[in-house]
């Protein structure tokens, strides 16, 4: 009998909404930022004590594909703002800024706009609220992104399959994480280090005749701590006997 050979299947499409992703609510509406500021900002004076500092949890990633690569941010005002300063940075680099006016404290919504995000870079975005006189409040901390460019190979169910991962000097480590079922719970199988490319072989037993799901996630190197990626490259893999 002739051998059945194995496939790897290609990247699948993912949909992070927010509130399940980051915790936090979002309407549908889709907002057009401006490069105009509202009214005058002024640092000179100081941060404005009417504006709460953003948390982590009021902004994130709303809507990614894995297969076009396309992003979009979503967002919720800040208490005692009417407007939203946000800042995006590639590879440390400013990247696109803009501002949301005439919002309401507590309102959430997403960007019109869609991001391309390239392979192995690492992305930071941040946001400040803005009072009704145009005064800033205090940046929220940085948010990363960073897929990595990953291939694999499968021998069979039993052999596991091999993935390899691309050396990057802004990446720490790389976290395989495995899954029986799409909507199942994902472990940690597997951590790679980021300091050379590298082939890795993930040997487990894996079902027969069916998809096993994992997920690579980058944790970008910030200072002496490593934080992970917002979204992960995705991949399933189908395996034989």
């Amino acid at each position: 009998m002739k051998k059945r050979s194995n496939k790897l299947i290609g990247a699948i499409c993912i949909v992070l909404l927010m509130a399940a992703t980051i915790g936090i609510s979002v309407n549908a509406k889709g907002l057009k930022a401006t490069q105009k500021s509202p009214a005058v900002v002024s640092t000179k004076a100081g941060l404005s004590a009417k504006v709460v500092a953003p948390s982590k949890s009021s902004f994130g990633v709303y809507y990614f594909s894995m297969i076009t690569r396309q992003l979009q941010f979503g967002y919720t005002c800040p208490n005692g703002a009417e407007s939203i300063h946000f800042q995006v940075f590639k590879n440390g680099k400013l990247m696109d800024q803009g501002y949301y006016n005439d919002l309401t404290a507590g309102e959430g919504f997403h960007s019109a706009k869609y991001y391309s995000i390239s392979y192995n870079a690492v992305y930071s975005y941040r946001i400040q609220g803005i009072d009704a006189y145009g005064k800033a409040g205090a940046w929220s901390a940085f948010r990363y992104i960073s897929i990595p460019s990953i291939k694999a190979s499968v021998k069979s169910n039993k052999k596991g399959f091999k993935i390899k991962t691309p050396k990057n000097k802004r990446i720490k480590k790389y976290v395989v994480m495995v899954s029986k079922s799409k909507n199942g719970k994902f472990k940690k199988v597997k951590t790679i280090k980021a300091k050379k490319k590298k082939t890795t072989s993930i040997k487990k037993k894996y079902k027969k005749r069916g998809y096993t799901y994992f997920y690579v996630y980058s944790y970008i190197k910030v200072g002496k701590k490593s934080i992970r990626s917002d979204v992960p490259s995705s991949y399933y893999i189908l395996t034989f006997k």
